[in-house]
């Protein structure tokens, strides 16, 4: 297979005399030429995208080739002027816009299943099937999500008159249910007694998420340089977030204090900030969490037992519903309910770039206005006598 590639079917001649054909240029495959249609000769020249060493490219070029003679053709003959590949959107797209970490990840496999087709011939069903299985086990909040990244793409081929439409595909159906977050809260030494359960591995972790409500992904990847561990002074630094944006943030003395007694358990040399129960640095898979979901299911079920023991019955079926991922839901709703902090604050303090999320997703309590208006209402007012006498 090489620049010499001799084409011996009488398909492949007569495709070669109307002046297009395959050639190799360095390690790709080029289509190149010059074809007539009516009387107009149109020069072609462009890159397969295709890697000239694997010979099954050589058959996939030449049926490229076929897809540009006749959209070269119903240009001429029709005036149908074919539509961009969609790596030729998501090219141009990346060059106008600067999409996070979670977008470039979605954008990346998007390309690898649709890069080389042409948009007009992308299918409703085609879309639909590729969410459908990428994201079978995902819930529709996060196929939505993913969706958002391919939206954003075709939005802005639109705007940028590359297509004249945005292709339709289905989008699952998200039912917002108002004040379903409002419970995700700890109340005063609920949290404290779930780390007092915990093993020695999971309490610096869980006393760090109590402090910033940070994401249990990027706390798990912090090294022991991203912390000031000085009292009334601590600070910590996340440079890794789901957003791409790099956060620091305040550290109360409690949280200081247990990393203090970590570091002092541990006595090594390592540059990790947290370990595995074997000693080792938490592995993240890409798209995946849940590294301490079973270290805190023992510790949050010992609370829950004591919090039994206790009599607080109520608060015990509470905590034995949480996860890891309340510590992040528990600093908005502290914030929210117990400080009256507004939301530009609360969004700050927790690392959110976007307000809708934070209100849709992490508290959902009754506006001030509205508590300051119902407990204005006069009950529990008793009927005495002399309003029996003026009714």
């Amino acid at each position: 297979m090489g620049r010499n590639r001799i084409s011996k079917s009488k398909d492949q001649h007569n495709r070669t005399k109307r002046g297009l054909s395959v050639v190799e240029r360095g390690d790709w495959l080029h289509i190149q030429g010059t074809i007539t249609v009516r009387g107009e000769s149109i020069r072609y020249r462009k890159s397969t995208g295709l890697n000239s060493k694997a010979p099954e490219n050589w058959d996939r070029a030449e049926e490229i080739l076929r897809k540009v003679e006749s959209e070269i053709q119903d240009q001429v003959i029709h005036g149908v002027k074919p539509t961009p590949l969609f790596a030729e959107l998501v090219e141009q797209y990346l060059l106008n816009r600067d999409p996070g970490p979670t977008d470039l990840r979605s954008l990346e496999e998007l390309l690898k299943k649709f890069g080389n087709m042409r948009v007009s011939k992308i299918r409703k069903a085609q879309i639909d099937q590729f969410y459908r299985e990428r994201f079978s086990a995902h819930s529709p909040t996060t196929i939505r999500r993913h969706q958002r990244s391919l939206s954003a793409v075709f939005n802005f081929a639109v705007e940028d008159e590359l297509i004249d439409h945005v292709p339709f595909f289905s989008k699952p159906k998200i039912k917002k249910k108002k004040g379903r977050n409002m419970n995700k809260k700890f109340l005063i030494g609920e949290a404290e007694l779930i780390i007092d359960c915990a093993q020695p591995h999971l309490k610096p972790i869980l006393a760090v998420l109590l402090s910033t409500g940070a994401r249990v992904g990027m706390t798990l990847k912090l090294l022991k340089e991203h912390f000031i561990l000085v009292r009334t002074r601590g600070r910590v630094s996340f440079l890794d977030s789901k957003n791409g944006n790099a956060y620091r943030r305040p550290l109360h003395d409690y949280t200081i204090q247990i990393l203090k007694e970590w570091l002092k358990i541990r006595n090594d040399t390592r540059p990790e900030m947290f370990l595995t129960p074997k000693n080792q640095p938490f592995v993240i898979p890409k798209g995946r969490g849940g590294q301490i979901k079973g270290s805190y299911n023992k510790a949050r079920d010992k609370a829950v037992r004591i919090l039994t023991q206790q009599g607080s019955l109520d608060r015990a079926r509470v905590i034995a519903k949480s996860t890891p991922h309340w510590f992040r839901h528990n600093i908005a709703n502290t914030l929210r309910q117990d400080k009256k902090a507004d939301v530009k604050t609360i969004m700050e303090a927790g690392m959110w770039e976007s307000e809708k999320v934070l209100l849709d997703n992490y508290f959902g309590d009754t506006h001030e206005q509205t508590d300051a208006v119902v407990k204005s209402i006069p009950i529990g007012t008793k009927l005495t006598q002399n309003d029996i006498e003026q009714s």
